[in-house]
C-alpha cells in the first residue's frame, strides 16, 4: 500500500497493493517501451481516496512512446 497527502486539502490518496502490483507488471522498462492506457477505480471514504482496481492495458490498445 502507498499513500500520499494531497496538498493542504486534508485528503489522502492511497493505492492498494493489488493496484501497485498491476502498475509494476505493466511498467515501461526501457526507452523503447511504448505506453498504453487503462482505468483506475477508487472508493471515497471521507478524506480518503483509495484506488482499489486498475484495468488494462488491453491488446487492442493503441500504443505510442508519447
Amino acid at each position: 500500500m502507498l499513500s500520499y497527502e494531497i496538498g493542504k486539502s486534508g485528503q489522502t490518496l492511497r493505492f492498494s497493493s493489488t493496484v501497485l502490483d498491476h502498475f509494476h507488471a505493466h511498467r515501461q522498462t526501457s526507452l523503447a517501451s511504448r505506453e498504453a492506457g487503462g482505468h483506475l477505480f477508487a472508493l471515497v471514504k471521507g478524506n480518503l481516496i483509495e484506488v482499489v482496481h486498475a484495468s488494462g492495458p488491453e491488446t487492442k490498445d493503441l500504443r505510442s512512446r508519447f
